[in-house]
């Protein structure tokens, strides 16, 4: 996925659904692996506040364990 065409479409989906876990942890490794890491971080982050702002939520356990996998540079990140 180093292509940038599938972190464009990712990234068109991910702001028409700004509250889709799993459309923001596709798109937060296919950034990461493309080595756009901060990228990813903020990918993440806005996930975290419009969960919190639209809908009063958390991002999900496996949401975090990949955000601290990217902080950690983990090169063995999978998105569930």
């Amino acid at each position: 996925m180093g292509s940038r065409r599938p972190v464009g479409e990712l990234s068109a989906l991910a702001e028409e659904h700004p509250t889709r876990e799993q459309l923001h942890a596709k798109l937060t490794l296919a950034l990461y692996r493309s080595g756009r890491r901060v990228q990813a971080l903020d990918v993440l982050q806005q996930l975290h506040r419009a969960l919190r702002r639209d809908l009063g939520l958390e991002t999900s356990p496996w949401v975090h364990t990949l955000h601290q996998a990217v902080l950690a540079s983990n090169s063995s990140i999978e998105v569930p």
